[in-house]
């Protein structure tokens, strides 16, 4: 047979080699198609994260710090008992207090509405030091240096303590930072003030606890 006769004809050969182009083209494709989708997926993974992240970091923000008033009556109910280490190195058990009227106060270094009230509720303590209405301080989810610096800022002469192990805020079903609860004699919560309080409407409610409306 001659050379010419052992190979394909013209028009096969040229396509057979125009399908091998049309093969490597569409694998090309079907390759860059597929890398495509997957990093289109990563950055889709990787903005929804990153929103996930944003939307947690709104909503510990809004859960740490109260910044406008709201005045709650409650059900009058039992004040969980705790024990507080103190500052100056005593102990103060809740408990031991029954019978006088109390403020509990929950606080951070870190919150500025806590920052911006601090001054009044020292002036509005000292105006109740000759009754028997206490005030006990509670630092929530801060360090013991920054607690300290804090008092000592603003020269804060009330019982604090530290809310170390975050349990006392835990029973206290606490949802933020500054908030209050106003304890009577008999032990019982018996308003929740969540939020600044203004110096007038604090002694108001002061007034009322001490003369004992709420028993």
């Amino acid at each position: 047979m001659s050379a010419s006769s052992s190979s394909l004809p013209r028009s096969q050969a040229d396509g057979e080699q125009g399908s091998a182009q049309s093969h490597t083209t569409l694998t090309s494709r079907a390759s860059l198609t597929f890398w495509l989708t997957v990093g289109g997926v990563v950055l889709l993974l990787a903005f929804l994260g990153y929103a996930m992240i944003r939307a947690s970091d709104r909503e510990a923000t809004s859960f740490s710090v109260q910044s406008a008033l709201r005045n709650i009556p409650v059900t009058a109910r039992p004040a969980p008992d705790f024990t507080l280490p103190l500052f100056d190195g005593t102990t103060l058990q809740l408990s031991d207090l029954r019978g006088r009227p109390m403020l509990v106060d929950f606080w951070a270094s870190w919150c500025v509405p806590c920052r911006e009230e601090a001054a009044t509720l020292e002036q509005v303590w000292q105006s109740y030091r000759e009754t028997d209405l206490l005030f006990v301080g509670v630092g929530v989810q801060d360090r013991e240096a920054a607690a300290r610096a804090f008092l000592d800022e603003f020269a804060i002469t009330y019982p604090n303590g530290r809310d170390g192990d975050g349990r006392v805020s835990i029973d206290y079903g606490l949802m933020g930072v500054p908030e209050k609860f106003l304890i009577n004699r008999q032990g019982e919560i018996v308003r929740k003030l969540i939020g600044p309080v203004p110096a007038a409407v604090l002694a108001d409610l002061l007034d009322e606890l001490v003369r004992g409306d709420y028993e």
